[in-house]
């Protein structure tokens, strides 16, 4: 059979050329007939490679070949020999391929995936494909990753696959590329690798040149919960510097409204031990939540998952009827960005959420948001609510709201008494009288401390009059809802002097405590006295004597933390650096530190000169905050008393 006739009735050969004397060539036949010899104005080029195209209903011979007159028009001779081994030689004449052509397209990728690097530089084949290109079409690198790069163009892919070609110093090679979700006229484009600076690329069926502009460009990106899916799809293994770009692509919180309900993506947070918490919010108790599935962005298989709900009749603060923490297992460490795939009532729903970090201070409102599943499960408090809750961060100076000098001067106080007020203005009165009835020995300065400004500061005139009215220095400092007690207790340990701290309603009940606590601090060397009252399981006689912190601990006084009323600290006093569990009460910080004092071998003392009595009931600032610092203390202390007997246990086999 001989080749196809072009539109002017002649038989066509279809010319790509590479460089100076060197060209690709093809001609179509319909049987499986092999170019034997091809002459170009007489002289007889040379095949140097041959490649064939198997497509349907046809194949194509593609040959390089070397001949230093061909050109465009120019008439060839080409003797082809059928699979019957019959030999016939026809007239035809060369042709610049052009993209209207359908084969030009396969050809160009044949030559870039299968036909061998050449020496020569490909001038000619630079010069051959801006020509038959559509237009040029300026792109944008948007993000760049060892694996490979984010580039915009501007040209409309509409949800096709794009192809793509640079030619290097080697020749025509094919660049690995996937499309992404666009946005309106742009291509989003992902090259393995990287794109070269100049490319084209088949969008839509039209080669276009593409080079790359560099400087800032404003780049819009297509809607990010499908542009992580994509690249989840096409990047197996991901590089941190990807991960962390996608991690601020997606969102801490995310709000699904499927079939008539509202799931809230509350947020999702990484357990100590490499689980992932995750917890949601539906408005609607009766829906049903079926096929949970949470796949790590980069993962192949999905997580483990455990789950926890509570039903309300009525909803919380957040609208919310249900409560649902899932515990999603085999996370990778490097994951930070997760999808979350569930079907509510029978319509299926996905969303990609990025980590919060248990170190913000979002976590503690999480856990504080959704501690009412521990009324179902006992054991998601200290499984998943403590440790989000208790994550530690680097303590800061508390945000200050306002502060407020009362009283009388005092520029060289011997010691200041901070004291932690609630609302409760009587017990604030109480402490204040106390303290002036029993102090009068030594210069002091009084600190009332409160979280969270509302209440303290409407009784400021009350304040103003009774320092007036006792002769004390009284600054009154209210503090955002940000802070903790703990904080303050930090702050306040920095002054040049001793510390004397002790929630509003404790009154002293020795006459001269003050002078008698400055003379243990000085002389006894002591950071951290302590100052414990009588309870169901701590006996009060009158002593004169320190006693020892782990004696009392040792001998089962496991309420030290309810029995606190009272804690001193020297100017020598230096927080530890422990970074978990984050304490929030000014007492259960005390005992921390106390127990991490005594595991590094230093004695700590309950000071016979706090002798305090709490004086109505005591308020805590934050019942949850309470709630966390009683399960550390616990757990501080079980931890501490297993070592100390594990320390015992050779002594004893040895005697």
């Amino acid at each position: 059979m001989p080749p196809a006739h072009d539109e002017q009735g002649a038989f066509s050969l279809f010319v790509i050329p590479h460089s100076v004397g060197l060209a690709y060539v093809w001609c179509t036949s319909s049987d499986e007939s092999v170019v034997q010899e091809l002459r170009v104005a007489g002289l007889i080029a040379t095949i140097v490679e041959r490649k064939k195209l198997f497509q349907p209903g046809r194949n194509l011979e593609v040959l390089l070949v070397h001949s230093a007159e061909l050109r465009d028009g120019i008439p060839c001779e080409l003797e082809l020999s059928s699979p019957n081994d019959d030999v016939r030689t026809y007239d035809v004449e060369a042709h610049l391929a052009r993209w209207e052509n359908p084969d030009t397209g396969r050809v160009l990728n044949l030559i870039a995936r299968r036909f061998s690097p050449r020496e020569q530089a490909p001038h000619v084949l630079v010069r051959f494909l801006d020509l038959i290109s559509e237009w040029l079409a300026p792109s944008h690198v948007v993000a760049t990753f060892e694996d490979g790069q984010v580039v915009q163009v501007a040209a409309s892919a509409e949800g096709e696959d794009v192809a793509a070609f640079a030619v290097t110093a080697e020749g025509l090679r094919s660049l690995p590329v996937t499309t992404l979700p666009g946005t309106d006229g742009e291509a989003t484009l992902w090259f393995e690798g990287g794109m070269p600076a100049h490319a084209y690329l088949v969008v839509a069926g039209n080669l276009i040149r593409t080079v790359v502009k560099h400087g800032k460009a404003a780049v819009t990106l297509p809607a990010s919960q499908t542009l992580i899916s994509s690249l989840h799809e096409v990047v197996p293994s991901p590089s941190e510097a990807l991960r962390q770009w996608i991690f601020h692509l997606a969102k801490p919180r995310e709000r699904l409204a499927v079939n008539g309900a509202t799931l809230d993506v509350a947020g999702a947070i990484r357990l100590p031990g490499g689980d992932l918490a995750i917890f949601l919010g539906v408005d609607d108790a009766t829906v049903s939540l079926r096929a949970v599935s949470v796949v790590s962005f980069g993962a192949e298989e999905a997580a483990s998952i455990g789950s926890v709900s509570r039903d309300a009749h009525e909803p919380d603060a957040q609208g919310w009827r249900r409560q649902i923490i899932l515990r999603a297992g085999t996370i990778d460490s490097a994951a930070t960005c997760h999808n979350l795939s569930v079907s509510l009532n029978g319509d299926s729903c996905s969303v990609w959420i990025r980590e919060t970090d248990r170190y913000h201070p979002a976590a503690f409102a999480l856990a504080e948001q959704f501690r009412a599943i521990e009324a179902v499960s006992a054991e998601v408090f200290a499984a998943i609510l403590h440790p989000v809750a208790t994550a530690a961060a680097a303590r800061g100076t508390p945000p200050l709201a306002f502060q407020r000098d009362f009283g009388p001067a005092c520029d060289k106080a011997a010691a200041d008494v901070v004291v932690f007020a609630s609302d409760d203005i009587e017990a604030v009165h109480r402490t204040l009288l106390g303290l002036s009835f029993t102090s009068r020995d030594r210069a002091f300065r009084v600190k009332l401390c409160q979280i969270g400004c509302a209440d303290l500061s409407a009784f400021l005139p009350l304040i103003d009059r009774w320092a007036g009215l006792y002769a004390l220095p009284v600054q009154v400092s209210g503090f955002t809802s940000g802070a903790s007690e703990a904080d303050v207790f930090v702050t306040a340990t920095r002054a040049r002097c001793p510390q004397v701290f002790c929630r509003a309603g404790a009154v002293p009940r020795d006459r001269d405590w003050l002078a008698g606590l400055l003379k243990r601090l000085d002389l006894g060397g002591h950071s951290l006295l302590l100052g414990l009252s009588a309870g169901p399981t701590i006996r009060r006689e009158a002593r004169t004597l320190p006693e020892p912190f782990e004696k009392m601990l040792v001998a089962g006084h496991s309420s030290v933390l309810e029995n606190c009323v009272a804690v001193a600290t020297s100017s020598r006093f230096e927080p530890s650096q422990i970074d978990a569990p984050r304490m929030f009460c000014w007492d259960a910080f005390a005992i921390s530190e106390a127990i991490i004092a005594l595991e590094r071998g230093l004695p700590v003392f309950a000071a016979p000169e706090l002798n305090f009595i709490q004086s109505g009931a005591t308020a805590q600032a934050n019942p949850f905050q309470a709630r966390l610092d009683g399960h550390s203390v616990q757990e501080s202390l079980k931890s501490f008393l297993a070592s100390r007997r594990r320390r015992a246990s050779p002594q004893r086999r040895t005697a």
